[in-house]
């Protein structure tokens, strides 16, 4: 290693430096070049046997090869407030420009600036460049403008010149602490991946252990210039408390808190990013926390992302699906209390968007009206796979969750529970493809959802609807309220939409002639294994089949104690098998408007399900179901007592014997098995 200090003779190379000369040696090639500052004064003379920050940055720009400029625990305070535009470290920032290998500046210190409109750190270099361990505040800087085009084609401008820049095919900064720094421009903190070539065609950015925060002009910008940025990477960072937007000189509709744009693969994981604000919110797509534009994959995993407000609150991360199919994964995240004009908490779009065990709360979208926003959730893409979701106390047009897939939608094992909606209080699930995709809903539950909204936006609990194929299993919709409707919208346009094994209980509708726990709309409903009771409404409380749908199957159901059973509005045709309907609520009836084709071995108690089969019972006694509650399987339901006539009813022989009831016993008793959901053991 060769070391640059005060008092070192000439080797093999000179600087220019305010009108002097600055030895620089060199030694044998592939030497690392070594540079310390002696003092930290901040001043220029290359005559007094000494070597300033200013004058270790002014070496360090001098070489060609590696270069270590180590700053120890000195704090550096930057004094000389000259001209704006000086890039020879005479005055104003500290700047490094050349054509090095590699740059590393470390230390424990801090550098501080204490002139107007003055920078701390500028550099261009064409190899890799890491800063690390440094605090890092005062600057204050006018950005400048740099043509950025997307992948799709569209044209922005994005900003550098910011208090810390860093352009470089590699940027590594670790271990800072950026703060309080004001930029009319992209951030405190941008890092651009550049200089890419066929030798060098992938550039780089990290970010971590960071601290980024109390930053006027936003917090951290990175992006590809073009030339082929592949990986960007924010690790256990922190960017909180800074602020955008047109009102602190950042008009471009980027505008984030932290913004990553143009690479081929974004991770971010056990990092922070909070109390970032975009002031005023010009575009949707300006973001309060973070922001991922490009052609991409992207993965967030352990990371907290509270209380930011922009367009969208929290994350907007929506890439297009076409032509590079990229991925979006987000795990084991905290998405709470952000604010969005469009979108509270998170806006996430691609080809396949994976996410999982992750929460999202007390988010709030709080713009225009007309926007079809979420307060929590707004999800797009191709293939779209959620899992352990818990989706609560969230407010919008939509209040929880607003999904919308191409081909294929897969929700499991997730919770949507008291968001409020002013249209849609949980969520809304739909494959709006031309292809016949299909939505699939396992073990999920939507509870305590509530809309203000009226007439036949005003859903309390969720709308699911495909192209192709719905599938509900397992899973509970329950305690929600709407106008229009209490519970539940399901619909299949060229297939069908199933409830299995699924309960629907204490749903409510408030406005006239609403609808307490189930909307069937297109094509054909099934309910296979479901419960439905305890649902209240000015119309039908249970089920309600409208105008659109063909077919209605009813198997092995229990739908019993709503304000109106079931209902039939239109032609479609119905079939029961082993299904209890009744006792309806008083001055209620159980089936209105149906017309049975075939089925058997069903039980009403009021006579107006028009049964077709001879074992069919008709206008039966009280059925005597035991309370909901939990009597095994994955949902409550309401299980028989001992004396009740649903019992073994069915020969052990018959087709609608087998498989499991909806409590998890199996239907294999020889002696028969029961009417409804749930078998009695």
């Amino acid at each position: 290693m060769v070391t640059v200090g005060g008092f070192f003779r000439v080797v093999a190379c000179t600087t220019v430096l305010a009108g002097a000369m600055v030895v620089v040696p060199a030694e044998s090639a592939g030497a690392v070049v070594a540079i310390a500052p002696t003092i930290t004064e901040d001043i220029v003379d290359p005559n007094d046997g000494e070597t300033s920050l200013r004058e270790a940055f002014s070496l360090a720009a001098g070489q060609f090869g590696d270069v270590q400029v180590n700053l120890g625990d000195d704090d550096y305070e930057l004094t000389r407030c000259g001209p704006a535009t000086e890039d020879l470290n005479a005055s104003g920032d500290l700047d490094i420009v050349g054509f090095g290998t590699s740059l590393t500046i470390t230390g424990t210190g801090s550098i501080t600036n204490t002139c107007a409109d003055r920078g701390l750190i500028q550099i261009s270099r064409a190899g890799a460049v890491t800063i690390s361990g440094l605090e890092l505040s005062g600057g204050q800087t006018v950005s400048q403008v740099m043509p950025w085009t997307s992948p799709s084609g569209t044209t922005d401008s994005v900003l550098y010149g910011s208090p810390v820049t860093v352009m470089a095919h590699d940027v590594v900064l670790e271990g800072l602490d950026v703060h309080d720094n004001t930029v009319a421009g992209a951030g405190a903190v941008v890092a651009v991946t550049t200089w890419a070539s066929a030798l060098l065609p992938d550039g780089v950015v990290e970010l971590r252990d960071v601290e980024i925060h109390s930053n006027i002009g936003g917090g951290f910008h990175a992006w590809s210039n073009g030339m082929g940025g592949v990986l960007a990477v924010i690790e256990d960072s922190d960017i909180s408390d800074n602020i955008t937007g047109a009102d602190h000189g950042v008009p471009q509709s980027w505008a984030a808190g932290a913004a990553v744009l143009g690479f081929s693969l974004v991770t971010v994981s056990d990092s922070v990013v909070s109390g970032n604000t975009v002031e005023p919110v010009d575009s949707s797509f300006q973001t309060g926390g973070l922001l991922f534009a490009g052609f991409g994959d992207v993965e967030v995993t352990g990371t907290e992302i509270h209380n930011n407000a922009g367009g969208v609150g929290g994350l907007l991360a929506t890439h297009s699906t076409d032509p590079l199919d990229p991925t979006l994964d987000i795990h084991d995240t905290d998405i709470r209390g952000n604010l969005g004009t469009l979108v509270g908490g998170a806006w996430i779009g691609a080809d396949l968007v994976r996410a999982s065990d992750t929460t999202v709360s007390l988010n709030t979208q709080d713009g225009d009206p007309a926007l079809p926003g979420a307060g929590g959730l707004a999800v797009t893409g191709r293939h779209l796979n959620l899992e352990r979701l818990e989706v609560t106390d969230n407010h919008g047009q939509v209040g929880g969750a607003s999904v919308w897939g191409d081909e294929q939608i897969t929700l499991r094992d997730s919770t949507f529970e008291d968001n409020d909606g002013d249209r849609l209080g949980g969520a809304v699930l739909s494959q709006n493809g031309w292809d016949p995709g299909a939505v699939v809903v396992e073990r999920t539950r939507f509870s305590r959802n509530t809309t203000t909204g009226a007439g036949s936006t005003g859903i309390g609990g969720a709308s699911i609807s495909a192209h192709g194929s719905v599938s509900i299993v397992d899973s509970t919709v329950a305690r929600n309220s709407g106008d229009a409707l209490g519970g539940l919208s399901v619909s299949s346009a060229i297939d069908r939409a199933l409830l299995v094994r699924s309960t629907l209980n204490h749903n409510s509708a408030s406005g006239p002639d609403g609808v307490g726990a189930l909307l069937g709309g297109d094509g054909d409903v099934r309910l296979i294994d479901t419960t439905v009771t305890n649902n209240t409404a000015d119309g039908v409380g249970g089920v309600r089949v409208g105008q659109e749908a063909d077919h209605v199957g009813l198997y092995h159901s229990t739908i019993t104690w709503n304000t109106g059973n079931v209902e039939v509005t239109g032609p479609a045709r119905t079939e029961s098998w082993s299904t209890v309907i009744g006792v309806p609520r008083p001055g209620t009836s159980n089936c209105v408007g149906v017309v049975h084709y075939n089925g058997s071995a069903n039980y009403d108690t009021d006579g107006t399900c028009n049964w077709r089969s001879g074992q069919d019972v008709s206008g039966g006694p009280n059925p005597r179901l035991g309370p909901l509650r939990d009597n095994g399987g994955e949902v409550r339901t309401r299980l028989p007592d001992p004396a009740s006539p649903l019992l073994d009813v069915l020969s052990a022989q018959s087709p609608a014997c087998g498989g499991f009831a909806a409590n998890g016993v199996q239907r294999d008793d020889p002696n028969g098995c029961d009417i409804g959901a749930a078998e009695r053991p």
